[in-house]
């Protein structure tokens, strides 16, 4: 049997967004240490469009994993998407000074000063 985070990861792997959303909301609201719920709770809220909410819950996910590149690489997206470019990219050297090797952001980061 699923757990309700696992549920909810599924439905964001198949797409469905705002399903995902609803069930990951269930989930840090049964465990609000779950990083990882938290993460794809983000991820579903700003594919869904909700791009405030999405802001929320990476830095919720920072929070709670602050050494973890991808929740500020994550994080950095969706600041890009509000169109807070600064603070995006504040996020994306932050997650390479975790992780240098971190490629995603170091490529995101190009595209940024690019633009």
């Amino acid at each position: 049997m699923k757990t309700v985070r696992e549920r909810g990861g599924a439905l964001l792997k198949e797409g469905r967004f705002s399903e995902a959303a609803e069930v990951l909301r269930e989930a840090v609201a049964q465990d609000s240490t779950d990083e990882l719920a938290w993460r794809w709770l983000g991820a579903a809220l700003g594919a869904a469009g909700d791009v405030e909410e999405s802001i929320r819950a990476f830095s919720r996910a920072i929070a709670l994993s602050p050494q973890s590149p991808k929740n500020h690489f994550n994080l950095a997206i969706a600041l890009e998407k509000q169109g807070e470019f600064r603070e995006a990219k504040a996020r994306l050297h932050r997650a390479l000074t975790l992780d240098p090797g971190y490629d995603p952001a170091r490529w995101r980061l190009k595209q940024l000063v690019a633009a």
